[in-house]
Protein backbone atom coordinates (compact mmCIF):
# COMPACT_ATOMS: atom_id res chain seq x y z
CA UNK A 1 0.00 0.00 0.00
CA UNK A 2 1.31 3.42 -0.59
CA UNK A 3 2.62 5.48 2.22
CA UNK A 4 3.68 8.98 3.02
CA UNK A 5 7.43 7.71 3.57
CA UNK A 6 7.24 6.85 -0.36
CA UNK A 7 6.04 10.02 -0.83
CA UNK A 8 8.98 11.10 1.16
CA UNK A 9 11.53 9.75 -0.65
CA UNK A 10 10.08 11.42 -3.91
CA UNK A 11 10.56 14.27 -2.64
CA UNK A 12 13.75 14.47 -0.96
CA UNK A 13 15.09 13.14 -3.97
CA UNK A 14 13.66 15.85 -5.97
CA UNK A 15 14.68 18.47 -3.89
CA UNK A 16 18.07 17.25 -3.93
CA UNK A 17 18.04 16.94 -7.92
CA UNK A 18 16.93 20.81 -8.42
CA UNK A 19 19.53 21.90 -6.24
CA UNK A 20 21.74 20.28 -8.89
CA UNK A 21 20.63 22.75 -11.29
CA UNK A 22 21.15 20.29 -14.03
CA UNK A 23 17.15 20.31 -15.38
CA UNK A 24 15.89 22.08 -18.70
CA UNK A 25 13.39 25.00 -17.24
CA UNK A 26 10.23 22.85 -18.06
CA UNK A 27 11.31 19.66 -16.07
CA UNK A 28 12.08 22.16 -13.25
CA UNK A 29 8.59 23.43 -13.33
CA UNK A 30 7.40 20.02 -13.48
CA UNK A 31 9.35 18.54 -10.92
CA UNK A 32 8.22 22.00 -8.62
CA UNK A 33 4.96 20.92 -9.22
CA UNK A 34 5.22 17.53 -8.57
CA UNK A 35 6.41 18.32 -5.08
CA UNK A 36 3.94 20.66 -3.88
CA UNK A 37 1.22 17.87 -5.09
CA UNK A 38 3.39 15.81 -3.11
CA UNK A 39 3.77 17.87 -0.17
CA UNK A 40 -0.28 18.50 -0.24
CA UNK A 41 -1.13 15.07 -0.13
CA UNK A 42 1.62 14.65 3.43
CA UNK A 43 -0.07 17.75 4.50
CA UNK A 44 -3.50 16.12 3.99
CA UNK A 45 -2.68 13.08 6.34
CA UNK A 46 -2.31 14.82 9.89
CA UNK A 47 -5.10 14.04 12.25
CA UNK A 48 -6.28 16.56 14.87
CA UNK A 49 -4.12 15.31 17.61
CA UNK A 50 -1.15 16.01 15.13
CA UNK A 51 -0.31 12.49 14.07
CA UNK A 52 0.34 11.86 10.15
CA UNK A 53 -1.79 9.11 9.22
CA UNK A 54 0.91 6.27 7.45
CA UNK A 55 -0.86 4.80 4.52
CA UNK A 56 -3.42 7.01 2.29
CA UNK A 57 -6.78 5.73 2.85
CA UNK A 58 -6.65 4.93 6.59
CA UNK A 59 -6.57 6.82 9.52
CA UNK A 60 -3.65 4.29 11.18
CA UNK A 61 -1.08 6.25 12.53
CA UNK A 62 1.23 3.29 14.61
CA UNK A 63 2.19 1.39 11.82
CA UNK A 64 5.31 2.60 10.14
CA UNK A 65 5.78 4.66 12.73
CA UNK A 66 9.27 4.93 13.56
CA UNK A 67 10.07 5.69 10.01
CA UNK A 68 7.54 6.81 7.99
CA UNK A 69 5.95 9.92 9.77
CA UNK A 70 9.88 11.39 10.15
CA UNK A 71 10.39 10.93 6.96
CA UNK A 72 7.36 12.55 5.74
CA UNK A 73 8.30 15.41 8.43
CA UNK A 74 12.13 15.81 6.81
CA UNK A 75 10.47 16.08 3.27
CA UNK A 76 8.29 18.96 4.10
CA UNK A 77 10.53 21.17 6.18
CA UNK A 78 13.12 20.37 2.96
CA UNK A 79 10.99 21.72 0.21
CA UNK A 80 9.71 24.56 2.55
CA UNK A 81 13.45 25.27 2.89
CA UNK A 82 14.41 25.29 -0.73
CA UNK A 83 11.31 27.40 -1.27
CA UNK A 84 9.60 25.22 -4.02
CA UNK A 85 6.11 24.91 -2.83
CA UNK A 86 3.45 27.08 -3.35
CA UNK A 87 2.62 30.27 -0.92
CA UNK A 88 -0.69 28.77 0.29
CA UNK A 89 1.62 25.09 0.84
CA UNK A 90 4.21 26.93 2.25
CA UNK A 91 2.13 28.50 4.30
CA UNK A 92 0.70 25.42 5.90
CA UNK A 93 4.06 23.84 6.63
CA UNK A 94 5.57 25.45 9.85
CA UNK A 95 1.94 25.29 11.38
CA UNK A 96 1.32 21.38 10.46
CA UNK A 97 5.27 20.89 12.09
CA UNK A 98 4.59 22.44 15.11
CA UNK A 99 1.31 20.19 15.42
CA UNK A 100 3.48 17.63 14.69
CA UNK A 101 5.82 18.43 17.28
CA UNK A 102 3.35 18.04 20.41
CA UNK A 103 1.89 14.69 19.46
CA UNK A 104 5.46 13.24 18.69
CA UNK A 105 6.98 14.53 21.50
CA UNK A 106 4.51 14.01 23.76
CA UNK A 107 4.54 10.21 22.60
CA UNK A 108 8.67 9.95 22.82
CA UNK A 109 7.57 10.37 26.42
CA UNK A 110 6.02 7.15 26.71
CA UNK A 111 9.27 5.29 25.74
CA UNK A 112 7.18 3.24 22.99
CA UNK A 113 9.79 3.79 20.52
CA UNK A 114 12.88 2.15 18.97
CA UNK A 115 16.23 3.65 17.70
CA UNK A 116 14.74 4.22 14.32
CA UNK A 117 12.35 6.60 15.46
CA UNK A 118 14.10 8.83 17.23
CA UNK A 119 16.95 8.86 14.44
CA UNK A 120 13.98 10.15 11.95
CA UNK A 121 12.73 12.42 14.09
CA UNK A 122 15.62 14.19 15.04
CA UNK A 123 16.49 14.74 11.55
CA UNK A 124 13.32 16.02 11.00
CA UNK A 125 12.75 18.46 13.69
CA UNK A 126 16.65 19.43 13.51
CA UNK A 127 15.42 20.95 9.48
CA UNK A 128 12.37 22.65 11.40
CA UNK A 129 14.89 24.15 14.32
CA UNK A 130 16.61 25.47 12.07
CA UNK A 131 13.78 27.04 9.99
CA UNK A 132 12.05 28.38 13.25
CA UNK A 133 15.22 30.46 14.09
CA UNK A 134 14.78 32.70 17.38
CA UNK A 135 11.44 31.17 17.89
CA UNK A 136 10.46 30.79 21.63
CA UNK A 137 9.03 27.25 20.56
CA UNK A 138 12.70 26.44 19.14
CA UNK A 139 13.81 26.04 22.66
CA UNK A 140 11.79 22.79 23.18
CA UNK A 141 12.45 21.50 19.63
CA UNK A 142 16.42 21.56 20.92
CA UNK A 143 15.19 20.18 24.14
CA UNK A 144 13.54 16.96 21.93
CA UNK A 145 16.07 17.00 19.80
CA UNK A 146 19.01 16.89 22.12
CA UNK A 147 17.65 14.29 24.34
CA UNK A 148 16.88 11.99 21.45
CA UNK A 149 20.58 11.96 20.59
CA UNK A 150 21.91 10.88 24.29
CA UNK A 151 19.72 8.13 23.65
CA UNK A 152 21.30 7.21 20.51
CA UNK A 153 24.71 7.06 22.27
CA UNK A 154 23.53 4.77 25.02
CA UNK A 155 21.73 2.44 22.93
CA UNK A 156 22.95 -1.26 22.51
CA UNK A 157 24.94 -0.63 18.92
CA UNK A 158 26.49 2.88 20.08
CA UNK A 159 27.41 2.21 23.74
CA UNK A 160 28.84 -1.33 23.26
CA UNK A 161 29.78 -1.74 19.70
CA UNK A 162 31.66 1.40 19.61
CA UNK A 163 33.61 1.64 22.30
CA UNK A 164 35.31 -1.32 21.05
CA UNK A 165 35.67 0.24 17.70
CA UNK A 166 34.25 -2.76 15.78
CA UNK A 167 32.18 -6.22 15.90
CA UNK A 168 32.36 -9.34 16.08
CA UNK A 169 30.61 -10.08 13.18
CA UNK A 170 31.48 -7.94 10.30
CA UNK A 171 28.60 -4.85 9.23
CA UNK A 172 26.49 -6.50 12.23
CA UNK A 173 25.39 -3.27 13.42
CA UNK A 174 26.34 -1.02 10.25
CA UNK A 175 22.75 -0.08 10.22
CA UNK A 176 22.31 1.18 13.79
CA UNK A 177 25.41 3.24 13.06
CA UNK A 178 25.31 4.64 10.05
CA UNK A 179 21.81 5.93 10.31
CA UNK A 180 22.57 7.18 13.96
CA UNK A 181 25.43 8.92 12.65
CA UNK A 182 23.02 10.86 10.58
CA UNK A 183 21.10 11.76 13.15
CA UNK A 184 23.91 12.73 15.56
CA UNK A 185 25.71 15.40 13.39
CA UNK A 186 22.70 17.58 13.72
CA UNK A 187 22.28 17.10 17.32
CA UNK A 188 26.47 18.34 17.31
CA UNK A 189 25.19 21.43 15.72
CA UNK A 190 22.36 22.13 18.04
CA UNK A 191 24.40 21.54 21.17
CA UNK A 192 26.95 23.89 19.73
CA UNK A 193 23.87 26.60 18.97
CA UNK A 194 23.05 26.52 22.70
CA UNK A 195 26.15 26.55 23.57
CA UNK A 196 25.90 23.15 25.72
CA UNK A 197 29.50 22.06 25.14
CA UNK A 198 29.78 19.36 27.31
CA UNK A 199 27.01 17.37 25.57
CA UNK A 200 28.40 18.63 22.62
CA UNK A 201 31.71 16.87 22.83
CA UNK A 202 30.15 13.57 24.08
CA UNK A 203 28.21 13.76 20.82
CA UNK A 204 31.25 13.88 19.15
CA UNK A 205 33.39 11.37 20.71
CA UNK A 206 30.34 9.13 19.58
CA UNK A 207 30.74 11.01 15.87
CA UNK A 208 34.46 9.65 15.82
CA UNK A 209 33.81 6.40 17.06
CA UNK A 210 31.43 5.87 14.50
CA UNK A 211 33.01 7.00 11.56
CA UNK A 212 36.28 4.99 12.35
CA UNK A 213 33.55 2.18 12.78
CA UNK A 214 32.31 2.64 9.32
CA UNK A 215 35.05 2.58 7.88
CA UNK A 216 36.30 -0.67 10.04
CA UNK A 217 32.96 -1.82 8.36
CA UNK A 218 33.90 -1.01 4.86
CA UNK A 219 37.45 -2.38 4.93
CA UNK A 220 35.76 -5.78 5.98
CA UNK A 221 34.31 -6.81 2.38
CA UNK A 222 36.85 -7.30 -0.14
CA UNK A 223 37.24 -6.13 -3.29
CA UNK A 224 35.94 -9.11 -4.96
CA UNK A 225 33.02 -9.45 -3.11
CA UNK A 226 30.15 -10.60 -4.96
CA UNK A 227 27.74 -7.92 -3.61
CA UNK A 228 29.70 -5.21 -4.07
CA UNK A 229 32.62 -3.39 -2.61
CA UNK A 230 32.85 0.49 -1.32
CA UNK A 231 29.29 0.35 0.25
CA UNK A 232 27.85 -0.20 3.84
CA UNK A 233 25.60 -2.87 4.12
CA UNK A 234 24.21 -5.26 6.57
CA UNK A 235 24.94 -9.25 7.57
CA UNK A 236 25.59 -11.75 10.15
CA UNK A 237 28.71 -13.80 10.21
CA UNK A 238 29.40 -12.79 6.63
CA UNK A 239 28.02 -9.96 4.42
CA UNK A 240 24.78 -10.36 2.67
CA UNK A 241 24.55 -7.22 1.19
CA UNK A 242 25.16 -3.87 -0.16
CA UNK A 243 22.62 -1.29 0.90
CA UNK A 244 21.61 1.99 -0.66
CA UNK A 245 20.09 3.73 2.15
CA UNK A 246 22.45 2.51 5.03
CA UNK A 247 25.22 4.07 2.48
CA UNK A 248 23.42 7.11 1.60
CA UNK A 249 23.00 7.79 5.28
CA UNK A 250 26.45 7.96 6.04
CA UNK A 251 27.45 9.55 3.06
CA UNK A 252 24.66 12.11 4.13
CA UNK A 253 26.46 12.29 7.93
CA UNK A 254 29.69 12.58 6.64
CA UNK A 255 28.70 15.61 4.31
CA UNK A 256 27.02 17.24 7.52
CA UNK A 257 30.31 16.88 9.82
CA UNK A 258 32.73 18.53 6.78
CA UNK A 259 30.34 20.90 6.68
CA UNK A 260 30.32 21.43 10.10
CA UNK A 261 34.18 21.37 9.84
CA UNK A 262 34.52 24.22 7.62
CA UNK A 263 32.43 26.08 9.72
CA UNK A 264 34.74 25.96 12.63
CA UNK A 265 31.82 24.58 14.25
CA UNK A 266 33.58 20.95 15.82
Amino acid sequence: PVNIGHSAILMLAACNALELNIMVEDDINNVRSSINDLALGVLSMQLENGALSTYFGNADYFKGLAFFPGEAMLALITAFQHNILDTRTKDAVIPAMMKAFSFYCDYHKTGDVDMNYNIWQVMAFSALHESLGVQLENNDVASYILEMCAEICESTAWKYELRRGQSFYANLKTVEIACGLDALVDGIRIAKIRHEEELASHFERNAANAVHYLSWAQSQVPESSIVGYGGLGYGGTYVLEQRLDVTGHALSALVKLQKLVQTDAI
